[in-house]
């Protein structure tokens, strides 16, 4: 959530309008033809077994691709002389650690930093592409997405937990749906000592988390970004003692999104203009 308020500063978030309509055709266009092409890459790694090639080289494009608009971005508005060749290596390692950390093998801390960097990008892009109201909107439906999709019998993610406890198998933090939930792992011990047991987040959840807080410091200012972020930690204090008490899965993003958005627009539209009145007349400074 730090690196998305961070890098806020310079990054063109809510850009999203209407820029003619021969270019949003297309724009459209190569939108379409980008997703069919993913489509049918997809389609044929899933027929012919090859998905771990598949999303190896997701990880290429999304890390490559991503990492060289980010970094171009930066050194621009940051005014830093950088030559290619210096842009290409950092990219290559950057890339390539990526790919060996989540493929192969790699220190867990190292794994944790590269998705805490995922969730940020991601967080990014959708903060790229959304208008604001459309980002609030947004979060209140995921929110009620995750609701049903943990706790609903028929929910997608209450039948892959239920399938992971058949199997004993554990899902990789990549194949996380977008709705994710708090878990409580005491079974964990029993399969495999490497596993940690305790309290899972799933990646969806920081995704959403640090779209919020990045969109409240984009709408508003640091102080109303500040108050989200203890919003949210104190949602998910709450979550982890529901859980504790009912010791079965919950979804880890209504009550903290809940909580977030109200400290937004409670924030915006009353302490800071309160603050504002307060210093115009000089009572506080």
């Amino acid at each position: 959530m730090l690196l998305v308020i961070l890098s806020i500063h310079f990054f063109p978030v809510f850009i999203t309008g209407f820029h003619g309509l021969y270019d949003e055709h297309i724009g459209q266009g190569k939108n379409s033809s980008a997703g069919d092409i993913l489509t049918s890459a997809l389609i044929m790694g899933l027929f012919t077994r090859c998905m771990k090639a598949f999303f190896i080289l997701a990880f290429v494009i999304y890390f490559a691709l991503f990492g060289a608009g980010y970094l171009f971005i930066a050194v621009s508005e940051y005014n830093v002389a950088m030559d290619w060749i210096s842009i290409l290596l950092i990219l290559w390692n950057y890339t390539g650690v990526a790919i060996i950390v989540f493929f192969i093998a790699g220190p867990k801390l190292l794994k944790q930093i590269y998705l805490i960097l995922l969730t940020e990008n991601v967080a990014l892009i959708l903060m790229l592409v959304l208008p604001k109201w459309t980002t609030w909107v947004l979060l209140f439906l995921m929110c009620g997405w995750d609701l049903y999709a943990v706790l609903h019998k028929t929910g997608p993610l209450n039948r892959m937990m239920a399938s992971m406890d058949t199997n004993e198998t554990e899902m990789p933090p990549l194949l996380y749906s977008t709705a994710i939930w708090v878990l409580m792992s005491d079974k964990s011990q029993k399969r495999d000592t490497d596993h940690d047991s305790g309290v899972q987040l799933g990646l969806g959840d920081f995704v959403f988390y640090s779209l919020l807080v990045g969109t409240s410091f984009a709408s508003a200012d640091l102080l109303t970004a500040i108050m989200c972020c203890i919003s949210i930690l104190v949602g998910l204090a709450i979550t982890l003692f529901i859980l504790l008490i009912r010791n079965t899965p919950l979804p880890a993003l209504p009550i903290s999104i809940t909580l977030g958005v109200l400290t937004n627009f409670c924030a915006e539209y009353c302490v800071i203009p309160f603050n504002d009145a307060l210093q115009d007349r000089l009572i506080f400074i």
